[in-house]
C-alpha cells in the first residue's frame, strides 16, 4: 500500500461545509473538549482566580517556580514478565475485556509520578495522551495516512482519587477517554487549535504519555552493526513520558521521563514498587 502524504481528505473532512461547528473566538470556551477543559481547568484551580478570567489565571502560572535544581532525565524500565503479569491481574480484578501494554503503563507512570511530587490530596490532575485518529475520522484517512492525524485523550481527577484507587479503575478511565475520540470530537479538536490566542503552561499537574514503541530503532544500522541503544536527549515537555523498547531486554520496555531532580528518587521508587501484584 503506497503511502498517502495529501492532507486534502483530512482538511475537507474538518471544514466541511456540512459541518454544523464553527471555530470559536477563543481556545478557553472550548467547554465540550475535553482535553481542552482539563488542561485549562489546572491553572484556575491552582491560582484560585477572583475573575475567573483564562488569561488572566495564565498569565500568572507562568510565574509558578521551576523544579529546584532543573529537570533531570531519566530511563525507567520494565520487564515483559512484569508488564504482562499487571495487564493480568488488571483483568482478572477489573473484569476488564482487554488491557493493553499502553493502558497498564500508562496508569502505572501517571500514579509513580503524581505521588512522587507530593502534591496536596484535593489538587486536580490531568493525563493526556495522544489516540490515532486516523480510522475514526468519517471517512477514515487509512492507515497509509503518513501525515499527523492524532489528538490528545484526557483523563482528569484529584490527586487522592488517583492515589488510592485501584490501578484497574486508573486503566478503566483511561480506556473510556480513548473512547471519547470520536469523529466530531476529532472535527472540534482541530477547530480548537486554530485558535490565535492558545497557550501551554508546563505545570506539574499535568502528565503526557506518548507511545514510541512502534519506533523502529531496533531496526537501524548505519554501517557496522544494529542499533544497541537508543533515548531521548532531550524533551521540549518536561511533563512527557515516552514509551519505547527496551533493546537490551527482549519484551522489556523503557519509559523515558522528565522531573524535578528533587522528586527523582522518589519517582524510581514508586516506579519499582510494584504493589499491585
Amino acid at each position: 500500500m503506497p503511502p498517502n502524504h495529501s492532507r486534502d481528505a483530512l482538511l475537507s473532512a474538518i471544514h466541511s461545509p456540512n459541518s454544523s461547528h464553527t471555530a470559536a473566538a477563543s481556545i478557553y470556551e472550548q467547554d465540550h473538549i475535553t482535553a481542552i477543559q482539563d488542561l485549562y481547568g489546572i491553572p484556575m484551580q491552582a491560582m484560585a482566580s477572583d475573575d475567573r478570567c483564562w488569561e488572566t489565571a495564565l498569565a500568572k502560572f507562568r510565574q509558578v517556580d521551576d523544579p529546584q535544581g532543573g529537570v533531570e532525565l531519566v530511563n525507567l524500565a520494565l520487564a515483559k514478565e512484569t508488564i504482562e503479569t499487571l495487564k493480568r491481574q488488571a483483568i482478572e480484578r477489573g473484569k476488564l475485556s482487554k488491557c493493553s501494554t499502553f493502558d497498564v503503563l500508562c496508569a502505572h507512570i501517571w500514579k509513580a509520578r503524581v505521588k512522587a511530587l507530593n502534591l496536596d490530596a484535593n489538587t486536580n490532575i490531568c493525563l493526556q495522551f495522544p489516540v490515532d485518529s486516523r480510522n475514526k475520522l468519517r471517512p477514515p484517512l487509512g492507515d497509509n495516512f503518513t501525515g499527523n492525524a492524532f489528538v490528545l485523550a484526557s483523563v482528569s481527577c484529584s490527586v487522592k482519587h488517583l492515589l488510592e484507587q485501584p490501578l484497574h479503575e486508573t486503566i478503566r478511565k483511561i480506556q473510556e477517554a480513548k473512547d471519547e475520540i470520536t469523529d466530531d470530537y476529532i472535527k472540534l479538536y482541530v477547530r480548537a487549535l486554530e485558535a490565535s490566542d492558545k497557550f501551554f503552561p508546563s505545570m506539574r499537574e499535568l502528565t503526557i504519555v506518548a507511545d514510541w514503541t512502534r519506533f523502529p530503532f531496533h531496526a537501524l544500522d548505519f554501517g557496522w552493526g544494529k542499533v544497541s541503544d537508543a533515548a531521548i536527549l532531550s524533551t521540549p515537555v518536561p511533563e512527557t513520558a515516552f514509551l519505547m523498547l527496551d533493546l537490551e531486554e527482549p519484551g522489556g520496555l523503557l519509559v523515558r521521563i522528565g522531573i524535578g531532580r528533587q522528586y527523582l528518587n522518589d519517582l524510581i521508587s514508586n516506579f519499582n514498587n510494584l504493589n499491585y501484584i
